[in-house]
């Protein structure tokens, strides 16, 4: 009965610092009906005041505990070398909330990246 009140959970997962891989992942045992994530990155190293042209993302749905991905997020827009810092969201049409995380990344260098959800994770990577 519980099951009939809860929502989907939606998660971004970083797996990779070279080109900030990063998977959608759908924790519930629900449909998450539109899943939308989108970013705000920004090259600190060129222009840190106009985010990369990554287009917002939405899906028709994610099944109850599967995943989307791994999506390769700065692997087309980035320089090898060069710092990166930002914002990422997730959430869906029937989520009861969103989840943002601040991300930290020198492409190609995995001992200098990390990412961090913004209410109570730990830095990882």
């Amino acid at each position: 009965m519980k099951d009939k009140f809860t929502s989907p959970d939606l998660q971004l997962e970083f797996t990779s610092p070279k080109s900030l891989n990063f998977s959608v992942i759908n924790t519930s045992k629900k449909l998450a009906k539109k899943p939308l994530y989108g970013f705000g990155i920004f090259d600190l190293d060129v222009n840190p005041v106009s985010p990369l042209p990554i287009p917002v993302q939405e899906t028709s749905y994610l099944r109850r505990e599967s995943y989307q991905g791994p999506n390769g997020l700065i692997s087309e827009y980035g320089t090898i070398g060069h710092r990166y810092f930002g914002f990422a969201y997730v959430t869906c049409e029937n989520c009861t909330s969103e989840r943002w995380h601040w991300i930290y990344s020198i492409k190609g260098n995995k001992d200098k990246s990390w990412y961090i959800e913004l209410d109570h994770s730990e830095p990882k990577f």
